[in-house]
C-alpha cells in the first residue's frame, strides 16, 4: 500500500549487509541462465527500474519537506498573532 513504510514484510526488513548479499547472490545466479545480451538487457531493465522508483521518491521527499516547512512557516505565525494579542492585552 503507497505509504506504508513496509518494515514488517520479510524483504523490506532484511539489515543493509544481508539486503545486499541477496541483490548479488540473485545477480550472480542470473548470470549462468542468461546470455551476454540478456544479461545486458535485463541489467539495463533493472537499473531502468532502479532509477524510476529513485526519481519517484526523491520527489515525495520534496513534497514531504515542502509541506512540513510550510506547517512550520504557519506554526510560527500563529506563535506571532498571539505574542501579538498578548501585548495588545498586556497594554489594556
Amino acid at each position: 500500500m503507497p505509504g506504508d513504510d513496509g518494515v514488517d514484510c520479510g524483504f523490506y526488513s532484511l539489515g543493509p549487509v544481508k539486503f545486499s548479499l541477496l541483490a548479488s547472490l540473485l545477480g550472480v545466479l542470473l548470470i549462468d541462465n542468461l546470455n551476454v545480451n540478456q544479461q545486458n538487457s535485463l541489467g539495463n531493465f533493472l537499473e531502468s527500474v532502479g532509477q524510476s522508483l529513485l526519481t519517484a521518491a526523491a520527489q515525495a521527499q520534496t513534497l514531504q519537506q515542502s509541506q512540513q516547512n510550510q506547517v512550520r512557516r504557519q506554526i510560527q505565525s500563529l506563535k506571532d498573532q498571539i505574542a501579538e494579542l498578548e501585548e495588545e492585552l498586556d497594554h489594556i
